[in-house]
């Protein structure tokens, strides 16, 4: 039978960064800040509506996702001090 006494040792658990939660967001984020810089921004006639649209999101999603990385990775940095 295993042991019940309050001071029996526990094994220390280790907190970790949830990465598709934080990639997820990034990238999420990054496709609306790209759909709005495209709406808040210059008209261009060279590209149609679709395309344009779509250049943005798609580099927002880059940007979004490598930001949210870094965020992830100095946030894993910080819970593995603790």
């Amino acid at each position: 039978m295993a042991s019940t006494a309050p001071n029996s040792h526990r094994g220390r658990t280790t907190r970790s960064v949830n990465w598709g939660a934080f990639l997820g967001t990034g990238v999420v984020l990054g496709v609306v800040v790209g759909g709005l810089v495209h709406v808040l921004g210059p008209y261009v006639p060279s590209y149609t509506m679709t395309t344009s649209v779509l250049f943005f999101a798609a580099f927002g999603a880059l940007v979004g996702g490598l930001l949210a990385g870094l965020i992830g990775v100095i946030c894993d940095i910080v819970l593995a001090r603790r």
